[in-house]
């Protein structure tokens, strides 16, 4: 059964309580208390994650020009549209390249 608190009075009461017996209110904030038993092997075998993007500088300039030609091939006439698909193509690679998830793991009994 969960504790909650009139809004109007601040008296504590049970979850299953309609109006507050102090002031009649029927206005209240629920307040969920966790407890969470951390034991001290796994204080000492936890690890601490940390998520980053890291760019490679060498993908993105021939992104962006592969980008910009695509765009320009549509005023080349009808083989302009095809070849601007290609380009699409290829410079949807060359972004997934470009950028890259970078994962640092530490263990944070080294940091004790």
């Amino acid at each position: 059964m969960a504790t909650i608190t009139c809004t109007n009075c601040g008296e504590q009461l049970s979850s299953q309580t309609d109006p507050c017996p102090k002031c009649g209110s029927v206005k209240k904030s629920i307040g969920v208390f966790v407890a969470d038993t951390i034991t001290v092997g796994d204080a000492l075998n936890a690890i601490a994650e940390r998520r980053f993007l890291e760019k490679n500088w060498r993908l993105i300039a021939p992104y962006f020009l592969v980008n910009i030609l695509s765009s320009l091939t549509g005023l080349a006439g009808p083989y302009g549209i095809p070849v601007g698909i290609v380009l699409n193509v290829i410079s949807f690679f060359l972004g997934l390249g470009a950028v890259k998830t970078v994962v640092q793991r530490d263990r944070l009994s080294q940091q004790i």
